[in-house]
């Protein structure tokens, strides 16, 4: 879909890499004769496996999610969030929930290659700046949302609510304490 959606966008500037390896060569492979079908030879790249996606997302203006099939929690979303990246993925599974339309990153319907191509452009036309704010809104919520502590304390809140349902919320130091962890939240 990210190679048909690229066909569409009139931005011979905007190309795509392609990160993964082992499993995933064959369908690299497949990949890489779609991008010659769709003349866009020289716009599209294949790093196969990294081991630092820290590097790879920071050399990105935009990481696309655009999977056909959902995702209970892709973790793709979240990381490239975390590095204030702009996230455009596709409107099921766990980016559907971690991602807020308009605000924290885009939202296409699933396997619609034009959609995909209009999100694309629409991040582009952002320029660096609207492009740098939305990606730090998007920073900000998975720093509020999915930290390991947030999510201990979310985890905490559920079992107390559902074991002691007439307690009072503990605030997030107090949801930790007695637990084995420490303020951190690590054993």
């Amino acid at each position: 879909m990210a190679l048909a959606a690229l066909a569409q966008l009139d931005r011979p500037d905007v190309g795509l890499l392609f990160v993964g390896g082992g499993a995933e060569e064959r369908f690299g492979r497949h990949l890489a004769a779609e991008a010659a079908r769709l003349g866009l030879g020289g716009r599209v790249w294949f790093a196969g496996a990294i081991a630092d996606m820290e590097a790879a997302f920071a050399l990105a203006e935009v990481v696309l999610a655009p999977s056909l099939a959902p995702e209970a929690f892709g973790r793709t979303v979240i990381e490239a969030q975390a590095m204030g990246r702009v996230v455009i993925a596709s409107a099921h599974g766990g980016a559907a929930e971690t991602i807020e339309d308009g605000r924290t990153g885009f939202l296409v319907p699933p396997g619609e290659a034009e959609a995909l191509a209009a999100a694309i452009a629409r991040v582009l036309d952002l320029g660096p700046k609207g492009r740098a704010a939305l990606g730090q809104a998007a920073r900000k919520t998975v720093l509020a949302r999915y930290t390991t502590r947030a999510l201990q304390a979310a985890t905490l809140a559920v079992y107390r609510e559902l074991l002691i349902p007439d307690q009072a919320p503990l605030s997030d130091a107090g949801a930790l304490e007695g637990v084995g962890m420490d303020a951190r939240g690590e054993s």
